[in-house]
């Protein structure tokens, strides 16, 4: 039942053959759909290389430590702000 639709497009006149049938159809179409997602990974692969860069210029840091020993206050000291 899935390709019941098949061989529905029929060649004009004078034409040989039933013309195009769906299954070449349906393919051509998800061709043209793989085609336009492989761009658009490109374009995100792009911009993901671009964000890696300059992430790789900024400095990480990890402040860890047990419940209330001050973390938060240490990071307000450092950063000169109120993170919590």
């Amino acid at each position: 039942r899935l390709w019941t639709h098949l061989e529905r497009q029929k060649g004009g006149i004078g034409m040989r053959g039933p013309g195009e049938s769906q299954i070449e159809t349906d393919r051509r179409i998800i061709l043209n759909k793989i085609s336009l997602l492989k761009e658009r990974l490109k374009l995100i692969d792009k911009q993901n290389e671009t964000q890696r860069k300059n992430r790789e210029k900024m400095v990480r840091v990890a402040l860890v430590g047990y419940t209330n020993v001050g973390k938060s206050t240490i990071m307000n000291m450092i950063a000169k702000s109120d993170v919590f």
